[in-house]
């Protein structure tokens, strides 16, 4: 296992507000730094999901304007498909509840 390292961030009070209840929500209450670490984890594998959505979305505009896709294309296709696939089994029910701004 990777030594831990020490990292300090500042922040507002609005931030804080909304991480502990966030915190509250979750079933063991984390600490705040469990609760970061568990948020930005989640962020990073949403980036990385996104990530392959835009490649997908990419090679259907190439779909879209050339009416075909040559063989190289389909490969990445469905490459991209199956990353992203991946990807999202990986989430979690937490990862996928989004909050509006109400909180609902």
């Amino acid at each position: 296992m990777d030594k831990t390292k020490l990292f300090q961030m500042r922040t507002d009070g609005d931030f804080l507000v909304r991480l502990d209840d966030w915190r509250r929500h979750q079933p063991d209450i984390p600490s705040r730094a469990e609760a970061v670490r568990r948020l930005t984890a989640a962020g990073l594998r949403f980036s990385d999901l996104f990530a392959h959505f835009g490649a997908l979305r990419d090679l259907m505009d190439t779909v879209y304007t050339s009416g075909r896709l040559t063989d190289t294309e389909r490969r990445a296709f469905w490459r991209v498909c199956v990353q992203a696939a991946n990807l999202a089994s990986q989430l979690t029910p937490d990862d996928t509840e989004i909050e509006d701004e109400s909180g609902n």
